[in-house]
């Protein structure tokens, strides 16, 4: 559904408590994100619903080397209380039938047409997977998701987008579909992981845990990185995984947890310059100079890697 609203909040719209209801049925609500430009936190309540998936808008590949970029309407994040959305990419420029016609086409282009896209790999991944949860198959669209894509900043510099306004990355329908496991934040029990705002004054330390579950009974060793989205931002935090590595025995529905610890270094944070007073609470360069994000990575010996967003300002 596309029903974006600027600025609105999912605790006080009866829509965002419909489909929070209706993922825990069981259904998976694909949203738009809405069409409002890079501006800080100006999506809107049914985007910003936490366990529907949230899509925003790439343009559209015309072969495999096309370079990846979000498209300049595709709105930002991060959501209410510093949640991460969106969760994923898609084509959002198409030529689409015009009715009546018969034989013409016209181009078109907003997260309304990306958000289909999504709706329709999940139906094919239900179909492919019919055990899988909401949680699962927005999890394995995640975790398989393209992260290559670029974003333009207010010099018209090309740089690598931020988790605000990609999400997990485009959507890979192929990577999902041949996926072997997924993961998940076990503490927010999402595929992703929201710190929120930190308190950078001294030197910080806090963890959570990356649950992994297999769908495919194969022996495999798994081993643990991240990546920031910024990596001149490199000096700012840094994340230990405990364990390092883990064998996965031979075992389609085998669990096991990994605790990731973030260290944030005090000294090297940048001086708090965000506010949302007048025009310069719609300028996206405070946000890109204050959040840090990029993935926790999961790489197998035998399988497709796989991967987690983070984010934190």
């Amino acid at each position: 559904m596309s029903l974006a609203q600027p600025y609105t909040r999912p605790f006080y719209d009866r829509t965002a408590l419909a489909l929070e209801n209706a993922a825990q049925l069981g259904i998976l609500c694909v949203t738009a994100f809405g069409n409002t430009q890079n501006i800080p936190y100006i999506a809107g309540a049914i985007s910003e619903t936490p366990n529907v998936l949230t899509v925003g808008a790439t343009n559209t590949p015309t072969d495999a080397s096309s370079p990846l970029y979000m498209e300049g309407y595709s709105a930002r994040g991060p959501g209410e209380a510093n949640i991460l959305k969106p969760d994923l990419s898609a084509p959002g420029t198409l030529p689409l039938a015009v009715v009546g016609t018969g034989d013409q086409y016209a181009l078109t282009s907003g997260t309304s047409f990306a958000a289909p896209f999504v709706a329709g790999a999940a139906a094919l991944l239900r179909q492919h997977c019919p055990m899988c949860d909401p949680l699962a198959i927005k999890a394995l669209f995640m975790n398989t998701a393209d992260r290559n894509i670029l974003y333009s900043g207010d010099e018209g510099e090309q740089r690598m987008a931020p988790v605000t306004r990609m999400g997990s990355g485009m959507l890979r329908i192929d990577k999902a579909l041949n996926a072997t496991l997924w993961a998940f934040s076990l503490e927010e029990r999402q595929p992703s992981f929201s710190f929120g705002i930190v308190d950078a004054s001294s030197d910080t330390i806090f963890a959570k845990t990356i649950r992994i579950q297999t769908i495919v009974s194969r022996a495999r060793t798994l081993r643990f990185s991240y990546e920031l989205r910024n990596a001149s931002k490199a000096n700012v935090m840094n994340a230990t995984f405990f364990p390092p590595e883990v064998d996965i025995p031979e075992s389609c529905d085998y669990e096991v947890d990994v605790q990731v610890q973030i260290y944030i270094i005090a000294e090297n944070a940048p001086v708090n310059t965000m506010t949302t007073s007048g025009f310069r609470g719609l300028d996206p360069e405070p946000l890109d100079r204050h959040e840090f994000d990029g993935h926790f990575l999961i790489q197998s010996d035998v399988d497709q890697e796989i991967s987690l967003p983070f984010h934190m300002i």
